[in-house]
């Protein structure tokens, strides 16, 4: 099994509709910069950060990596494709 923090990067409110169980935290992509500091601490471990298309977790993982994060994955195609258990709340 491969250990990981898996954080969504969409707004409060999409993650309120539906969010991928397990889901490690909420990095609301327009409060990026002020909410990545809390994982400064996980720079060298494997993160995955997605969104509902992929498209905003693409970006957001470049930026992870320009700061300084060493392994972001992306959820290509984000929750839309997702087959696995979601929840609401």
């Amino acid at each position: 099994m491969v250990d990981f923090t898996l954080i969504d990067v969409r707004e409060m409110m999409e993650y309120k509709m539906s969010h991928i169980v397990g889901t490690d935290a909420l990095v609301p992509t327009s409060r990026f910069y002020a909410e990545i500091e809390k994982f400064n601490d996980k720079k060298d471990e494997p993160l995955i950060v997605y969104c509902l298309s992929g498209s905003r977790s693409y970006q957001v993982q470049h930026a992870m990596k320009s700061l300084g994060f060493k392994h972001v994955g992306n959820l290509q195609y984000g929750t839309m494709s997702f087959s696995g258990d979601t929840q609401q709340g």
